[in-house]
């Protein structure tokens, strides 16, 4: 009985530290800077996730380096209502406040995959009617004004 307790409680610290080997699964849990939506990736999707974090505070990070690794962070009282992510992704410098500084890591990082992320990737594709914008006209000089027609659907 002692000897089946002794390999029970062997497999379960080998695959704890396994895990701290071979690097955390985070993705869910850890703020990778830039990717302010959490969806494995930093790229232009992240800038209105930003703009609606505006003037969210939080908790700061202790490794609040801007390098694009997995960050341990604690959830702030906010989440993102389209995908859920905790707005603690909107902090991508650290600070514990999510403001115009946090822009500067999505272009430091614009690109960058998160290997161990395990959600769905595309993740950018808001849930409704498409958005689409339609210009007066293709060519413009300095100056000229310029109509826009946007569209909702259809």
């Amino acid at each position: 009985m002692k000897n089946k307790a002794n390999i029970f409680l062997s497999l379960i610290l080998i695959f704890l530290l396994s895990g701290f080997v071979q690097g955390q699964d985070c993705s869910n849990f850890c703020v990778w800077p830039g990717d302010v939506n959490n969806n494995g990736v930093a790229n232009h999707y992240d800038v209105l996730p930003l703009g609606l974090a505006q003037g969210a505070t939080g908790p700061f990070r202790a490794d609040a380096n801007v390098d694009w690794s997995a960050k341990e962070a604690e959830n702030w009282a906010d989440f993102f209502p389209v995908n859920g992510a905790n707005f603690k992704h909107a902090d991508s410098n650290g600070d514990g406040f999510a403001d115009e500084f946090d822009i500067f890591p999505i272009g430091d990082n614009f690109g960058q995959q998160n290997d161990l992320f395990t959600g769905a990737q595309e993740g950018n594709n808001l849930i409704g009617p498409d958005l689409t914008a339609q210009l007066d006209q293709t060519t413009y000089t300095d100056g000229q004004t310029i109509t826009i027609d946007i569209f909702l659907g259809g």
